[in-house]
């Protein structure tokens, strides 16, 4: 997709991780706001945006 796209892959990959990280951050935040724990398909997003993240640096 980044070669059809004609993006550098090492800022897509920079961004794709910056990106989870904030989508991450912004869910913990959510569960703060309200005053509540994170719920169970809270913690597998988190887990999702975490894999994510991994896997392209590799």
């Amino acid at each position: 997709m980044v070669d059809a796209a004609g993006l550098d892959e090492d800022r897509a990959r920079d961004w794709v991780v910056v990106r989870m990280v904030i989508n991450a951050h912004w869910t913990i935040e959510d569960a703060e706001r309200a005053g509540r724990g994170l719920d169970a398909d809270e913690q597998a997003w988190i887990t999702r945006c975490v894999a994510i993240a991994k896997a392209v640096q590799d």
